[in-house]
């Protein structure tokens, strides 16, 4: 940018005709002026360029903010003349604006008028503020009302204030301090008083005036008085109704140094004003309140607040109206004292540990957690203290939570797991300890454990196993989870493990009477053997002893209850053991020898088949309870083999046929529960079929994982369908069974405590359906499900569409059948407030009167009619939890997302509640790859209702159209049969919607019937008008779907659809509405394509045009993302429409209502309703909510159908009954018809306290969409950008402003030059992560058609400077601070980085080569990268929600790695060896920085850890300067894999000596330089550190260790030693010592079965040949004993499994010697071939078994069964005879070398 920028074309701009264009022209030029100012350097000439035009561009400036110039030039001058000015003010010149109208300011341009202002001043005359100031503080202090007319000039003027004391108050001094009371008192003032948005501008800027260290301090030591009136202002602003004005009074309040609030108790007072506001359902706002009140905790805990004056020290503690609003304060802290403490340690960051010793955080915590425990506390307020328990470990830091691990840890099980229960329902208050059990297991789990280092986490573990644990002490249930369930979680030491101290600590919780906490407890024992798996065998060995002899003795006396507790919790141990996958050991088949698993095996068989034993005389012996412990035990036993690894051996020793003699035997054909069975009994007949069908779910989901398809003979699987359909049968049949003939009062809900798994009769006919459903999907095939499908999908029809709680449903069945009392548990409805169906008729669409109800409470409609209030919603509610909170708060649909998808943030107020118990398969051995252990499973009925959705999805498609079209009318019938928006309603409408879209996801192949289609889109269109973003995405992506999958659809089903969307985008005066007319027409493009892209484009882009423009911010950002995907998918056929978009875009970027967060709430806030555009039809009257059309088609024969609807039967669910309400809603505003007239004006006495969507968009601006049209239409526009300069001028111009929200974000961007190092960075409080990351994808398309103007291949590595690293570099978030946000923000940058380097990369390369680091930009170079993004994986690798950014981050990798191969020419100076050449200077600074991942050097160009981590080391609170946070295993493979690349490819081009002959075992000839040999000492200590590292730590990295040793002594054993030149000394004998001890105490004690073993044997060989042991021969005899073949070939094995392992053993073995012998052979060493001689009978026969085997491999498979049938037939003649096997093709390299080498 040149000197034209500031210069302002006067006669251009008053050419212009409109005032838009008059606002585009000013928008360009301030953009284009902030960039100029931004790049240009601080210096004197810099001063006196602007100094010459700063008079006149602050003038114009300030007229185009609407701030109106000084009236004369006299009072100007007079006001501020002791503050300096730039000389008479009548010696400016006119600016040129005045003769044209100024258009009104937009909150872009006052932001850039902001910014512009204090750059100025920055970079020119600092003593012209003064002027400047007066202008300002004469609009601020006018005492006109803040009018229409004078709003603008207003808002303006505290942009411009809170941007000048944020970038200049550290260096303008006295200039603008002096004014800082006057501002803030003006300020204070406007956010008392005036409109909603002048107050929200006015809180936003005393916020930045705040930051200011320099300005905080004075207003703490000069105005008390202001200061005081801030204090008060801001906490009065935290309970006002606007969402933006809260937020930004949080904001404030955060800024604010905590000694302005006052002592600890001010402080405490506060924090309980803040507390009881958490309950509020608007998430944005929670989580700001959630922020202020963790930091407010957070600084009284790191600093130390002292017993000076204070400005609130006086002040009350509430007023009384604050008490009647905000509850009752709490009891002042006891035991506080006063402490004294400096300005600097005031205002020292929180996450900074000051130098004195912190206070302890357990009195603080107590703030948070009095409110947390009591009884009356709402699960809203519980959730909002959750998040403030997240904000305030962020806040604390590393260093801090480390320390006082014990102590939180302690508090959150001991104190926060107690809380107090709203009620004495037993429902209730097991729902609500579940959801406190959740909170707290997060707590521990993601921000405490989360945010702590390796070894940190280790001594977590210690302190958790020693407290809790191992502890004597009773413990209550909660407390004992929690402890188990973080425990398990966390990294445990192999110091920690001791096998015979383990048992008996954990035989205590096995035994324990709770079935939660012997699951629990068997989850910890994996996960110990899975860290460990040498103590697998021991331990699990004492189990199964322990648990003979505890069954046998049980078996004699059944009476003992608490005896099968014990047995079932050594069967699940043993389970859990069994199934455990050894992530250390990968090599072995097992963490438990074959005999175990065989010895379990056997066990399990004997258990069942005494527990299926027909005979009559022993069925009447054997009491219930018995058979009851051998059915659980034995299917669990057996359940684990399946899942474990040695489930296809023990699939070829006992055929399947075995288990189908089991399955036959617990699903007999059976389908009615006989009068002569007891309560008891029946209850164990459904568990005995629940656990066998958990054990053939167990293997379908095996064989389709492994083998690939389910194996049974046809024969066979028409049988096990037969089961199934009986099973089927007899669940049904069971619900109307008769009592039994002599039978006491049972509840069958409560459970049976004679049972050792004790479970009611009502929640074991949930489990058994949910397996059969789950059995069912899991079969696959539909034609095999053909004889049960009628049966299957109606029992998946009566889940998803069931009228009420289906355990409601089934213990009213079971009720009358028995003839028992009715149950006592009340129905999900009140009787008095949904009328029945005799009732609808005369009700006539009347809403259920609930006045009084509606309007006492939150508008979270849970808590009537539900047994578990409003904690087990979720539970009891029968909703599909597929439909999951996704990314950017806009909800997405997942049918295979786990439970714990975004661990990191949690809304506990709307989320469904998990434990592990609820399914012990998915804890204990999970069986699918996409199962991890730690998933948590959902509630029973919750996984009822996912299994119905994906069998009904699973068949639906297989169905004829008939079929078809009956089940979706039946399913329709069924919701239009429940009151509209009701909890039941909006339940099933879910379902329904999961239910469709897995039937159009399950067969892609399949087209849809015009017919179905139209029925799926007319039940899918109810959903559209939900105030819901996750139903209304869904329901968009169905119809895109539909429009893809239909048969002919640009004829029978776009043309209807386009019209139905077309009318309820125009004519409907609902915002959710219209929002969801435009996701439909997005999801058309998306999905659809070039079917839609055709002659409908122009009527829907109009129609996008149309709603894009709409201010409401749900509309508008949802059709702007539609126009960006219609751009997309339509390509060069959008062109036409291209421009009119783009010009769109650029109009809608300028305009507030698309700009300002939460700006339809300040609207009406402000006494102004939402109302559509002009071009809108407004309806007369209320309307009606659309509902799905039932069908006319004749349903099937096997469908049942209930009666019809009364015409004109139309109940609306009001009150609390509504399920989804929004006041703004026209449809579900949750009021009587007699509110709903005039709902806007009484929603302040409404349920719903701040008028914002909880989750939806309207949270935030519009910017993100926009900079994703952009983006898609840079796209559109194509190389056409290269030639239409005003096109490409204008994106160039968007893109900058999307740029400018890095630095906002909490992005710390490097200045363009170390002189504008010094500039201050301005932040934009709305910017999110989300802008940041369309800028990027937005720059990666610019790249594809048109560089930049006067490029000269800088635009990338500048890109990559200012742009990718920094983003990778960042370690917090100022928005959004979740570690989530930060996550995908860096993957962003990841990727396009990724990208960047493999399509640029040697351009790049190639540029910084030549600019030698003279250029700004050219500071960097490849190894940096591969720093930082190492760094970056050391650390998320350790984090939660972090898989997909480490597998980024090793592509990136990966990526830099072989550009820099590819780069340099590996070329060797044959004279000098320490000859760096130009060429090779990359690769050689890429070594070094990967050595540096082992030996933290700090020295060189590379940058410390300690710049980019934040530092932290144990337990100190002391923190060095040089300190630098080690890498963690996991990174230091990459960068072993990284080193074994280099070296594998410079051997490519360099011939080692073993290859070339040029020396032997005696002597050395042709000494040769290596390039690497200045690296040599480093590599040799990467290689034993890494070699050295201990198995149970990383295995890994232990053989990647022995390839670096071998590989170094291929490369320097024919490298001279120069230090002796001429003396024949290699250079590797001063590190032989060094190199011995890295392999020989692996060969010494690791067993032979080991990886590690084997890659030490690799080293061993290379060791021999490499000529160090010429002249020692003892060290010579020593390697040689240790790598012989004879004793591994003449071990023999019973055992088929370790004869296995031993195949892989002996390649090993054979491969180190074939490289022993192909050397001598080479070099003619005759040594070497003596040796290889004495073992020539056991290698050449080894090695001829190989190459058969290979030969063997490439022969065609017909030769190869005939081949197989000759060995078979000699086997069975000589038995003695072993073949190798097929193992020849193991390799012993790391899979992370072949990644870093590439294809």
């Amino acid at each position: 940018m040149t000197e034209v920028a500031l210069e302002f074309d006067h006669q251009r701009y008053a050419a212009l005709p409109s005032p838009g264009d008059r606002e585009m022209f000013l928008f360009k030029w301030l953009s284009a002026l902030d960039a100029h100012l931004e790049a240009a350097p601080e210096s004197a000439q810099t001063a006196i360029k602007i100094g010459d035009r700063q008079q006149q561009l602050e003038l114009l400036l300030l007229e185009i903010a609407a701030i109106p110039p000084p009236q004369s030039a006299s009072s100007a001058s007079k006001r501020r003349s002791w503050l300096g000015t730039g000389g008479p003010a009548n010696a400016a010149e006119p600016t040129g604006l005045l003769g044209a109208a100024v258009p009104s300011p937009s909150r872009v341009v006052r932001d850039l008028v902001a910014r512009c202002l204090a750059r100025l001043y920055e970079l020119g005359h600092m003593h012209r503020i003064g002027d400047a100031l007066h202008l300002l503080q004469t609009v601020l202090t006018r005492k006109t009302s803040a009018t229409a007319g004078t709003t603008r000039p207003v808002r303006s003027a505290l942009v411009c204030v809170g941007a000048l004391f944020e970038s200049l108050a550290a260096t303008a001094g006295f200039r603008l301090l002096s004014s800082f009371a006057d501002f803030a008192a003006a300020a204070v003032r406007l956010a008392r008083t005036a409109d909603v948005s002048v107050r929200v501008d006015a809180t936003r800027a005393l916020a930045r005036m705040l930051r200011s260290q320099a300005a905080a301090t004075l207003l703490q030591e000069r105005s008390a008085g202001v200061a005081r009136d801030l204090v008060k202002c801001l906490r009065a602003n935290v309970r006002h109704k606007s969402p933006a004005l809260v937020v930004a009074s949080a904001e404030a309040l955060v800024a604010l140094p905590i000694r302005l609030i006052g002592r600890p108790p001010d402080v405490e007072r506060l924090v309980a004003v803040l507390v009881p506001l958490l309950a509020t359902r608007v998430l944005v706002v929670r989580r700001a309140l959630a922020s202020l009140v963790g930091v407010l905790v957070a600084r009284s805990i790191s600093a130390d607040l002292g017993p000076a004056e204070t400005v609130a020290a006086s002040e009350p503690p509430t007023s009384a109206k604050a008490a009647s609003v905000d509850g009752p304060p709490m009891r002042a802290s006891t035991g506080s004292r006063d402490q004294t403490a400096t300005p600097q340690s005031q205002l020292q960051s929180p996450s900074q540990p000051s130098q004195s010793q912190p206070q302890s955080p357990s009195q603080p915590l107590q703030w948070l957690s009095a409110p947390f425990t009591r009884a009356s506390a709402s699960r809203e307020l519980r959730a909002g203290i959750v998040d403030a328990y997240a904000a305030l470990f962020d806040a604390l830091g590393e260093a801090t939570l480390a320390q006082h691990y014990a102590t939180i840890s302690n508090h959150i099980i001991g104190e926060l797991a107690s809380a107090e229960t709203s009620t004495n329902k037993s429902a209730s208050c097991e729902a609500e300890k579940l959801g406190v059990r959740n909170m707290c297991a997060w707590l521990l789990r993601v921000p405490l454990a989360g945010r702590l280092p390796l070894k940190a986490k280790r001594e977590a573990a210690q302190v958790l196993w020693d407290r809790w644990l191992a502890s004597s002490e009773a413990v209550g249930k909660i407390s004992l989870l929690l402890a188990i369930h973080e425990w398990r979680r966390l990294p445990i030491h192999s110091d920690a493990v001791d096998s015979d101290a383990l048992l008996p600590r954990l035989e205590r919780l096995l035994a324990h009477p709770s079935s939660a906490v012997r699951i629990a407890a068997a989850a910890a024992l994996r996960h110990v053997l899975e860290e460990h798996s040498l103590h697998a065998a021991p331990v699990l060995s004492s189990l199964m002893t322990r648990f003979q002899r505890l069954s046998a003795d049980y078996a004699v006396d059944a009476s003992a209850i608490d005896r099968a507790h014990l047995c079932m919790g050594y069967a699940q141990a043993i389970a859990a053991g069994l199934s455990a996958t050894t992530s250390a050991s990968a090599d072995s088949v097992g963490c438990v020898p074959p005999d175990l698993a065989e010895w379990a095996h056997a066990i399990a068989v004997r258990l069942l088949d005494a527990a299926y034993d027909t005979d009559p005389a022993s069925l009447n012996q054997t009491p219930v309870a018995l058979r009851n412990l051998r059915t659980h035990a034995g299917w669990t036993l057996l359940t684990a083999l399946v899942a474990s690894r040695n489930a296809t051996l023990l699939t070829q020793r006992n055929s399947i046929t075995e288990y189908q003699r089991l399955w036959t035997a617990a699903l007999p054909l059976q389908t009615f529960v006989t009068a002569d069975m007891s309560w008891l009994d029946r209850v164990h007949q459904l568990q005995s079929r629940a656990m066998a069908l958990t054990h053939l779910l167990a293997v379908l989901r095996r064989q389709t994982a492994v083998d690939g398809g389910w194996q049974l003979p046809v024969r066979e699987r028409t049988k096990l369908v037969t089961s199934l359909r009986f099973a089927v049968l007899f669940t049904d049949n069971a619900l109307d069974a008769p009592p039994p003939a002599s039978s006491p009062s049972f509840d069958p809900t409560r459970p049976v405590r004679q049972l050792p798994i004790a479970t009611s009769l009502l929640d074991s006919h949930m489990e058994l359906r949910c397996r059969l459903l789950e059995c069912l999907k899991a079969m696959g095939d539909r034609a095999l499900l053909a004889p049960t499908a009628q049966a299957a999908v109606g029992l998946a029809e009566q889940c998803i569409a069931s009228p009420d709680n289906l355990g409601e449903i089934y213990a009213k069945r079971i009720a009358v059948a028995a003839g028992l009392d009715q149950i006592s548990s009340p129905s999900i409805h009140t009787a008095n407030t949904l009328p029945s169906d005799s009732d609808a008729a005369s009700a006539k669409g009347k809403a259920t009167p609930d006045t009084a109800d509606s309007a006492a409470g939150p508008s979270i409609t849970c808590m009537r009619g539900f047994r578990s209030g409003a904690w087990g919603y979720e539970i009891e509610c029968g909703v599909t939890s597929l439909l999951v909170a996704g990314e950017q708060n806009l909800g997405t649909f997942d049918s295979n997302a786990p439970a714990d998808r975004s661990e990191s943030i949690i809304d506990f107020a709307a989320c469904a509640l998990t434990a592990e118990e609820f399914d012990w398969v998915l804890t204990l051995c999970a069986v699918s790859p996409s199962q991890k252990p730690s998933t948590q499973p959902r509630a029973p009925y919750t996984r009822l209702v996912d299994s119905a959705v994906g069998l009904l999805g699973h068949l639906l498609p297989g169905l004829a159209e008939p079929a078809q079209l009956a089940l979706l009318d039946s399913l329709v019938l069924a919701l239009n049969r429940l009151p509209f928006n009701s909890h039941r309603y909006v339940a099933v409408l879910t379902n329904i919607l999961a239910t469709l879209h897995a039937s159009l996801t399950a067969s892609l192949s399949s087209d849809v019937t015009p017919a179905v289609a139209r029925a799926m889109v007319e039940t899918t269109r109810a959903a559209l008008i939900l105030p819901s973003p996750a139903h209304r995405r869904l329901a968009g992506e169905i119809v895109g779907l539909l429009a893809a999958r239909t048969r002919d659809a640009a004829t029978t089903y776009l043309p209807r659809l386009l019209d139905q969307l077309t009318h309820q985008a125009i004519r409907s005066r609902d915002r959710f509405a219209r929002a969801g007319a435009a996701v439909a027409l997005g999801a058309l493009y998306a999905r659809a394509g070039s079917i839609v892209a055709g002659r409908m484009l122009r009527q829907v882009v109009s129609l996008l045009h149309s709603l894009a423009s709409d201010k409401d911010p749900i509309v508008h950002t949802w059709a702007i993302g539609a126009l960006a995907d219609a751009a997309m998918s339509a390509g060069y056929m959008f062109e036409p429409h291209a421009r009119d978009t783009f010009q769109l875009a650029l109009k809608l970027f300028l305009s507030d209502s698309h700009t300002v967060p939460l700006f339809g709430c300040a609207l009406w806030i402000g006494g102004k309703e939402h109302s559509p555009p002009s071009n809108f039809v407004e309806s007369s009257g209320a309307e009606r909510p659309p509902l799905p059309v039932r069908l006319t088609a004749e349903p099937a024969v096997w469908t049942r159908r209930a009666g019809a609807v009364a015409e004109g039967a139309f109940i609306v669910a009001t009150g609390r009954d509504a399920a989804v309400t929004h006041p703004d809603s026209t449809t579900h505003h949750g009021l009587a018809n007699d509110e709903a007239h005039h709902h806007h004006a009484t929603s302040a006495h409404a349920d719903y306290r701040f008028v914002c969507a909880c989750d939806d968009v309207d949270a935030h601006d519009a910017r993100t969409a926009l900079g994703h049209l952009v983006g898609s239409l840079i796209l559109v526009f194509g190389p056409e950008l290269q030639i239409d300069e005003t096109t490409r001028g204008s994106v160039l111009t968007l893109l900058g402003e999307l740029r400018r929200s890095l630095p906002s974000v909490g992005v710390h961007v490097p200045a363009l030059s170390a002189s504008a190092a010094s500039l201050s960075t301005i932040i934009d409080p709305d910017a999110r992560w989300q802008t940041a990351a369309e800028y990027i994808f937005a720059v990666q398309k610019q790249l594809l058609f048109f560089p930049p103007r006067d490029d000269n291949g800088s635009f990338i590595p500048l890109f990559v400077r200012q742009t990718l690293r920094p983003i990778l570099q960042t370690r917090s978030l100022l928005h959004d601070g979740n570690i989530s946000s930060l996550y995908s923000l860096q993957r962003v940058a990841a990727q396009a980085l990724e990208g960047v380097i493999r399509l640029y990369g040697e351009r790049i390369v190639e540029k910084l080569t030549q600019c030698a680091g003279n250029e700004p930009w050219a500071d960097w170079s490849l190894s940096d990268i591969v720093w930082e993004a190492l760094a970056l994986y050391s650390l998320a690798v350790e984090s939660v929600d972090s898989e997909l950014l480490t597998l980024d981050l090793r592509t990136l990798i990966q990526t830099a790695v072989g550009l820099s191969l590819s780069c340099s020419e590996l070329k060797v100076q044959p004279k000098d060896t320490a000859t760096e050449t130009t060429e090779f200077k990359d690769v050689l600074s890429l070594v070094a920085t990967l050595c540096k991942v082992f030996t933290h050097s700090n020295s060189g160009a590379q940058p410390k850890l300690s710049d980019i981590e934040q530092p932290l080391e144990g337990n100190s609170t002391t923190l060095t300067a040089d300190y630098v946070r080690p890498f963690n295993p996991a990174a230091q493979v990459m960068a072993a894999a990284a080193l074994i690349a280099i070296l594998d490819a410079i051997s490519q081009v360099r011939t080692p000596a073993a290859a070339s002959g040029t020396h032997n075992l005696s002597k050395h000839v042709a000494w040769r330089p290596h390039p690497l040999m200045p690296h040599l000492a480093d590599l040799l200590r990467v290689g034993y550190l890494a070699a050295a590292t201990p198995a149970e730590q990383s295995s890994e990295l232990s053989c990647l260790g022995q390839s670096i040793m071998q590989r170094i002594l291929v490369h320097f054993g024919d490298v001279e030693d120069p230090a002796m030149p001429g003396e024949g000394i290699p250079v590797l004998t001063i590190f032989q010592a060094q190199i011995s001890s890295a392999f020989m105490p692996v060969l010494s004690s690791e067993a032979p079965q080991s990886v590690i073993w084997q890659a030490a044997m690799d080293t061993a060989a290379a060791y021999v040949v490499s000529g160090l042991l010429a002249d020692d021969r003892t060290e010579l005899v020593r390697v040689l004993r240790l790598i012989a073949p004879q004793p591994l070939f003449d071990f023999e094995s019973n055992s088929d499994e370790v004869a296995q392992v031993m195949v892989v053993t002996r390649l090993a073995v054979l491969r180190a010697w074939s490289f022993i012998s192909a050397s001598a052979c080479r070099s003619g060493d005759r040594q070497l071939l003596d040796i290889v001689k004495l073992h020539a009978d056991v290698l050449y026969t080894g090695w001829l078994d190989a190459i058969r085997d290979a030969a063997v491999l490439d022969m065609d498979p017909i030769d190869v069964y005939e081949e197989l049938d000759l060995l078979l037939k000699r086997a069975q003649k000589n038995p003695w005879q072993t073949d190798i096997g097929i193992g020849l093709t193991l390799g012993l390299e790391s899979p992370y070398v072949d990644m870093l080498r590439g294809p």
